[in-house]
């Protein structure tokens, strides 16, 4: 009896100790948690911060978030929760009817508990559409591009509890006042939910946030016939089989985002897919030189083969604060100065927002492109 009672306490303490093993050595290889999570910087050591504890809850913070297995029992913890309770451990995660998750905030935006700002919208509709001449004159584009939204696109599957469609949002404001003024906008928002009974394949999934590659796969090609239009010259489109989609029950990433944001276990039912295989032309055609100013909804086809086939040179600028290239690599925002030269060489310009950012849209860009090329202020 006293050898079992020894063994159980030896199997308890290597079991106790095993995360601070994994912790310190880090001998199974453990798959990252997804989403966005706080990361405690190290803290340099000083008496006084001893002494007031601030030391001490710096240590407390960086072991609680680092000690071994977290990823794992984070998991396990997530995946009781949703099985037993129904609850998701995702910051702004909503589940909807049918298993459709959403993204509380843009709910919030359909529903119109965002705040709205109608004066700076006049302004920068005023200033989009000053700049948009400027470039029209010199043969380019300064194009406007409203991505679609889940909100939009699947309102019949929200919780009862978050209301329904409001008569005033930013997104409805800018679309009036863009008629209005004669701004030249691209609005997918509205197309998309135009052809959702008439779709091939699914345009959101149920487990995604952003439009499905299928629908991101549509949006690039109306991109691609609209540019030459605006800029009267004739280019390279990606070839594809719009009539023949090949529906697949499988799921890529993005088209799953949310769930994996949830960090579970189990895996959601989702609908048939399609995922084209979209092959860039190579004809000797005009390739712009583009630069486009957008939040997530362009990372689907970031990495298409736009160089060189389809533009000599693309610059994402993710809320203007890191660029990203068609390879997937990042460099910083250039300096003002050099990002304005930049733009200068540019054929097209767009700035490319979904309907919970349309008070933000362009990050910023406008205005600095207003000062520039508008007013003149250089220096």
């Amino acid at each position: 009896m006293k050898a079992k009672v020894s063994l159980l306490y030896v199997v308890v303490l290597v079991l106790l100790m095993l995360p601070v093993i994994q912790g310190v050595f880090g001998w199974v290889p453990l798959e990252e948690l997804h989403g966005s999570s706080e990361r405690t910087e190290p803290m340099e050591f000083e008496v006084s911060r001893w002494w007031s504890g601030e030391y001490q809850e710096n240590a407390n913070a960086r072991m609680t978030q680092n000690f071994g297995f977290r990823s794992e029992f984070v998991r396990l913890s997530n995946t009781m929760n949703f099985l037993f309770f129904h609850e998701l451990n995702a910051a702004e995660v909503v589940e909807g009817k049918n298993g459709v998750l959403y993204e509380y905030k843009y709910i919030e935006s359909y529903t119109g508990k965002e705040k709205i700002d109608e004066h700076a919208m006049d302004e920068k509709l005023r200033q989009i559409k000053e700049l948009q001449a400027y470039f029209q004159e010199r043969g380019k584009l300064f194009g406007v591009v409203l991505y679609p939204g889940k909100a939009t696109f699947y309102p019949e599957y929200f919780p009862d509890t978050c209301g329904t469609e409001a008569a005033r949002t930013n997104y409805k404001l800018f679309v009036e006042k863009s008629n209005q003024m004669g701004v030249d906008i691209v609005d997918m928002n509205a197309w998309f939910k135009g052809m959702k009974s008439t779709s091939k394949a699914p345009l959101f999934t149920n487990i995604g946030i952003h439009w499905s590659q299928y629908g991101a796969c549509l949006a690039t090609d109306s991109l691609l016939s609209y540019m030459p239009r605006m800029l009267k010259r004739d280019m390279n489109h990606f070839d594809w089989n719009r009539d023949q989609v090949d529906l697949r029950d499988e799921v890529h990433f993005p088209d799953n985002d949310m769930e994996q944001a949830l960090n579970i276990y189990v895996k959601l039912d989702h609908p048939l897919l399609a995922y084209p295989n979209m092959v860039p032309q190579t004809a000797d055609r005009f390739r712009p030189r583009v630069s486009l100013f957008s939040d997530s909804f362009f990372f689907n086809i970031l990495t298409l083969g736009w160089e060189p086939a389809i533009f000599s040179r693309m610059n994402m600028y993710y809320y203007n604060r890191v660029v990203y290239h068609a390879d997937g690599s990042t460099t910083p925002v250039p300096e003002l100065k050099d990002k304005m030269a930049t733009l200068a060489e540019d054929d097209a310009i767009f700035i490319l927002a979904t309907e919970y950012n349309m008070d933000e849209i362009g990050w910023n860009i406008v205005q600095e492109a207003y000062d520039y090329f508008i007013l003149n202020k250089r220096d």
